[in-house]
């Protein structure tokens, strides 16, 4: 918003001037948006014919016109191919419309209509905010309201400040892999923390690509920052106080600072997504080495998006243009206390709903043919990411007997993004697939049941007909703490509701169910858990492993499984195992398995590009983490250098 305001009054200010009711729109994904769908509304706020302040929104409107529809564009190759950009167009002065500008606008945009009345939104919301600053200023007078104003954004900044000066100081890795159709892109990040200060430093990143994903720096700098303020600054007002606590290193010319024309249409969903799930991880690494904080670390929550843009005409013939809602469907991730929930939302979307099927088809003609649960999606661990979900939809009801649709922006099939933390495990991977020529007419009740020949169509542009069937699968919730800890209870009761199989109580959790599946065979359990533990090890283990032992707690945390004495030696909080000096990477000093995904989250198609890092304790073979790489990747490294007293 900040950034808006700047690139109007550089524009405006002198020539042609700013008048009191006046509004701009700006959108240039290279100087204010972070996409071209993203319209920011700008009006100054005048008081006794004065500027003093500004109200600024921006909303993703319907269709900017690119080379897809809908604003997400896989097909553009450079920016100008995404759309109508501008730097700051005036779209009313003094008070009225300027129709030129509005429509010269919407004579570009494929739906006109819901186009339309999402500018007069954006419009109708700014004079609102006008209205109630013009009786905040009258109330309070102008002084008043700026002192409040500024004293609100000094003390986010010094509280945000005394709470990352309580959090341990060291330098935090994360790694991940935007594995989209054709290539990997990789994403590589270190959090530096010191005192009140964090910084993320990105680079290592891959160079920009010629595919929509690129990212600005300020698009990075908001990404990492968001969430920042549901996770660290939860009872803080969010507001420029915040920003100052974050400092961002991206290489100039990588996917995480690109230059013009390099095409960013896909970025919300993709790349910037992609730095909301890093920054939420080395956040929750911080946390799990804070004694006070580490109840607030938690698993991934839904690593890659999914998004479907579809348009079609209505039994009336008129064209609409409609985003699929279940992107909003987010599994979380599991906390340090609790399971993840299924379609829960998104970390830093606070206000996000998930529209339900009646509403979906009766906006647009499109009828499901089902939305579920998926069985074993959700990450493993003590505390189990959430599931994920998945969805087939068919044309119905419409003029025609097609509609298009816009898959995007593909990943997520080959690389789980949803971490898991603390010994915790990634959850399902997401899948894109039309099958044509199907069984539509049958409404099949799960994706077992589809006829049809199935095509990938990640980071596609699609016509579906009323004979295909388009499939698609979201990411489940990345897991907390290692599966074996898991109460057995809490896994019947995961079976009795398919959120994970008989299978995979065995295979996953070590839980062998009785013979009606409602309750533990205890010997049987206590075995199979015995031979997970020999599994990982290669022989059985030293220590006894029926239950957690009592180890004294260090005040200097790793992590969940980890401490570090006060004779400076690295342990194993399970069993209390020594690993090593504390002046010794413990990840050197312990067993390391690379094996395939599991099978909670497998792809259907390809071989496997990536793979597990797996860490165990010596002694009792507990799980201390979980990477997710590729076999030439080197460990990801984590350096604590300081407590807080």
């Amino acid at each position: 918003a900040s950034q808006a305001v700047k690139q109007i009054i550089a524009s405006f200010g002198d020539d042609p001037g700013i008048f009191e009711g006046d509004t701009f729109f700006a959108n240039d994904p290279y100087t204010v948006a972070m996409h071209a769908p993203d319209v920011f509304m700008i009006t100054p706020i005048y008081f006794n014919q004065r500027l003093v302040s500004w109200v600024v929104n921006f909303v993703h409107v319907t269709d900017i016109g690119g080379i897809d529809v809908g604003g997400f564009c896989p097909s553009a190759k450079e920016s100008y191919q995404e759309g109508f950009s501008t730097k700051g167009l005036r779209i009313a002065h003094r008070g009225k419309v300027q129709r030129d500008v509005y429509d010269t606008f919407l004579n570009m945009i494929r739906d006109p209509g819901m186009t339309g009345l999402d500018l007069k939104s954006q419009m109708s919301a700014n004079h609102v905010v006008t209205e109630r600053m013009h009786g905040l200023y009258e109330d309070y007078g102008l002084e008043t309201v700026d002192i409040v104003s500024e004293a609100l954004i000094q003390d986010s900044e010094r509280r945000l400040r005394r709470r990352l000066a309580e959090l341990p100081d060291g330098v935090w890795q994360s790694r991940r892999y935007m594995d989209l159709p054709g290539r990997d892109w990789r994403l590589q990040v270190v959090a530096i923390k010191s005192g009140d200060r964090l910084t993320y430093d990105f680079t290592g990143t891959d160079e920009q690509a010629d595919f929509p994903m690129n990212c600005q720096f300020w698009a990075t700098k908001g990404a990492a920052l968001a969430p920042l303020l549901p996770m660290l600054a939860w009872d803080l007002t969010w507001n420029e106080g915040v920003v100052r606590c974050l400092d961002i290193v991206a290489p100039e010319g990588s996917i995480l600072n690109c230059r013009r024309p390099a095409p960013v249409s896909l970025n919300t969903i993709s790349t910037i997504h992609a730095v909301n799930v890093l920054s939420e991880h080395l956040i929750s690494k911080i946390f799990a080495a804070s004694t006070k904080y580490r109840d607030r670390a938690m698993g991934g929550w839904l690593g890659s998006q999914v998004i479907d843009v579809e348009s079609g005409r209505d039994k009336q013939g008129e064209y609409i243009v409609m985003q699929g809602g279940d992107n909003f469907g987010m599994a979380e991730g599991a906390r340090a206390f609790g399971d993840g929930a299924g379609p829960g939302g998104h970390v830093v979307n606070v206000a996000q709903k998930m529209s339900n099927v009646e509403f979906e088809e009766q906006t647009f003609p499109k009828v499901f043919a089902f939305r579920r649960i998926v069985t074993d999606s959700g990450g493993p661990g003590k505390y189990r990411g959430g599931p994920a979900h998945e969805h087939a939809i068919t044309p119905c009801g419409g003029a025609t007997d097609e509609m298009h649709v816009v898959v995007s922006p593909g990943s997520g099939e080959s690389f789980p993004g949803s971490y898991g933390i603390n010994g915790g495990y990634p959850g399902g991977t997401t899948l894109h697939r039309l099958f044509v020529k199907s069984n539509a007419s049958d409404l099949p009740p799960d994706v077992a049941s589809i006829a049809g020949d199935a095509i990938d169509v990640r980071a596609k542009s699609i016509v579906v007909t009323s004979e295909d069937i388009l499939y698609l699968r979201f990411e489940g919730g990345g897991g907390y703490g290692d599966p074996l800890d898991r109460d057995p209870a809490m896994v019947v009761l995961d079976v009795e509701r398919k959120i994970v199989s008989a299978g995979g109580a065995r295979l996953t959790y070590g839980v062998v169910l009785d013979a009606n599946h409602t309750g533990v065979d205890v010997d049987a359990t206590r075995a199979r858990r015995l031979a997970i533990r020999t599994e990982r090890l290669g022989r059985v283990p030293a220590v006894d492993t029926g239950s957690r032992h009592a180890v004294p707690e260090s005040p200097y945390r790793i992590n969940e499984y980890i401490q570090r004495t006060v004779d400076d030696r690295m342990q194993c909080t399970w069993c209390g195992t020594y690993l090593c000096t504390a002046a010794e990477p413990w990840k050197d000093h312990v067993v390391v398995h690379l094996s395939p995904l599991p099978g909670s989250v497998q792809i259907d198609h390809a071989a496997h590009r990536f793979g597990l890092r797996e860490y165990f304790c010596p002694g009792c073979a507990t799980v201390f983490e979980v990477e997710v790489s590729s076999p030439e990747d080197e460990p990801l490294r984590d350096t604590v250098t300081r407590w807080p007293d």
